[in-house]
């Protein structure tokens, strides 16, 4: 049986809520669990890092991952580990087969760059403005998706053409439009496109495996126009019937006439690939938890 994208993604995309102090309306079934999906805040040796590691573990983000993390098949003797965990830098590349890992730096990164205040951009005029929320939730929500992603990859063998880490990106990227309320897509997807966006301003890294910065950016941004043209067209200068004129981040035309194959090629990829690893009963039970909006 072919399950829909939305729901496939309604088993990651639950338990990133809780990063922004969201609370569930509808609690998750009693039980619902993964077993396979190990978790550990590992306590970082910088005390500037003790606040972040406090506040994780009292929100429960990993708890609340395995929770939604529940429909995936694992294999007989695999397991997925996903840690929060001090790596010196604000990202370790994936080594060891099923453990991926958030680092506390990455946390500490977007705490710093985050805005104080809503912040209005010309491409989301007549729509919600950038809230400190997103600016938060994002960027984390993003990083945990990715991490999960490489570690599905590795566990269920999937096979990638180019790299990993860019892969693990778009499916971050579609992951987060599948939320079923207009304000969490739009939240999620441009407070993720501020904070690539902001880190996109220092010297790019050539040699880091995920890519350059302003590549992530433009990736995710096209990924989300391909997907939802109408929500996100802002981003292109031509769509815009406002102020059609170039800006800072605009989704150049050449490369937003080929978002929508690019976002279909992915949904392809992903449920011809990971939709056969997941459990169809417990996906129905994630559907039916229900999240309130983000904070102002």
């Amino acid at each position: 049986m072919k399950c829909s994208l939305a729901s496939v993604s309604a088993a990651i995309a639950a338990f990133i809520l809780c990063v922004a102090q969201a609370q569930a309306q509808t609690p998750p079934p009693p039980g619902l669990v993964n077993p396979r999906v190990e978790i550990e805040y590992v306590k970082p040796k910088n005390a500037d890092f003790e606040p972040i590691y406090d506040r994780l573990r009292a929100r429960k983000v990993l708890e609340t991952l395995r929770q939604f993390l529940a429909p995936l098949k694992f294999k007989e003797g695999q397991k997925l580990v996903v840690k929060f965990d001090e790596c010196g830098t604000t990202y370790v590349r994936h080594q060891r087969r099923g453990v991926v890992a958030v680092c506390y730096e990455f946390v500490d990164q977007i705490e710093r760059l985050a805005p104080a205040s809503q912040v209005r951009l010309i491409q989301t005029q007549g729509r919600p403005p950038v809230k400190p929320d997103a600016a938060l939730v994002g960027p984390v929500v993003q990083a945990l998706i990715h991490e999960v992603a490489v570690g599905v990859f590795d566990l269920f063998e999937i096979p990638v053409w180019g790299r990993q880490d860019d892969a693990a990106d778009r499916v971050a990227a579609l992951v987060l439009l599948q939320f079923s309320k207009y304000d969490l897509a739009w939240n999620t997807i441009v407070g993720t496109a501020w904070f690539l966006a902001g880190s996109a301003l220092g010297p790019p890294d050539l040699s880091d495996v995920r890519g350059v910065t302003a590549q992530r950016y433009y990736t995710t941004l096209c990924i989300a126009y391909g997907g939802n043209r109408r929500i996100f067209g802002g981003f292109v200068a031509a769509e815009r019937t406002y102020d059609p004129s170039p800006a800072a981040g605009d989704l150049p035309n050449v490369r937003a006439r080929g978002c929508p194959e690019e976002y279909d090629t992915v949904k392809e990829a992903f449920n011809a690939a990971v939709a056969p690893y997941l459990d169809q009963d417990l996906l129905k039970q994630v559907q039916v938890v229900q999240w309130i909006q983000f904070n102002d």
